[in-house]
């Protein structure tokens, strides 16, 4: 059932056709009304099969999708859990041991609840952009002059930006004058930034290669495994 405005746009479905109303198989467009089509350019729909009978594709709506917490387990997430997120995951490696694996960001936390890690996640120092510490405003609490920092180390040294600042403690005067910042818009920075150091998830990236994990997370799903991320 589609209900349209006077303007022929979608509306939400806040009721049900009246007995004996006539009812007609969805054609193509229709469908396309209701799903999107991958052929529209203004947003990004994937298409993930055909109806029996139509050649009509179903999509969704990856930008939709993304804004929702999909499969996460805990008080953030929208996924179905028993009990609490160590029993879940636990049942899923013993229902389906070749089926599921988990990448735990902690593995000793992992363990403690029970299960068992089938590999440690890494995160690298060079897969971390500035757009990833811009998003962690409300916890970092830095001046837009600090950002703009950051974007003037990551324009000269690009993915090795973060690594480069954090190795500059004791010349970060003259850091800033290289990369042309303010100094004192660096240094809080770079206090504020360090914390990360202690994070036993992230690595400098000469340690270990974060791609080797996406690496890994592709080769399981190329082979119909399901990836648990715990953290």
């Amino acid at each position: 059932m589609i209900m349209l405005d006077n303007n022929n746009k979608m509306m939400p479905v806040k009721t049900i056709p009246h007995h004996f109303a006539d009812v007609y198989p969805a054609v193509k467009q229709e469908i396309e009304t209701i799903f999107g089509s991958e052929s529209d350019q203004n947003k990004c729909y994937f298409n993930v099969g055909k109806p029996l009978d139509t050649d009509a594709q179903v999509c969704i709506n990856l930008d939709r999708l993304t804004e929702r917490s999909s499969g996460i387990f805990g008080k953030t997430g929208t996924a179905r859990q028993e009990g609490n997120n160590s029993s879940f995951v636990k049942g899923l490696k013993t229902l389906f041991p070749d089926k599921v694996v988990i990448f735990s960001l902690d593995p000793e936390s992992t363990r403690r609840r029970g299960s068992q890690p089938d590999a440690t996640l890494i995160i690298n120092y060079n897969s971390i952009s500035v757009e990833d510490i811009i998003s962690l405003n409300a916890e970092l609490n830095l001046s837009p002059t600090a950002y703009e920092a950051a974007y003037l180390v990551a324009a000269k040294y690009k993915k090795d930006w973060l690594e480069t600042l954090l190795s500059q403690a004791d010349k970060l005067k003259e850091f800033a004058q290289e990369v042309g910042a303010h100094p004192e818009s660096l240094a809080s920075l770079y206090r504020k930034l360090r914390n990360i150091e202690r994070l036993p998830f992230l690595k400098p990236s000469k340690d270990t290669y974060s791609q080797d994990m996406v690496d890994m997370m592709i080769e399981y799903v190329d082979r119909g495994i399901s990836i648990i991320v715990e953290f």
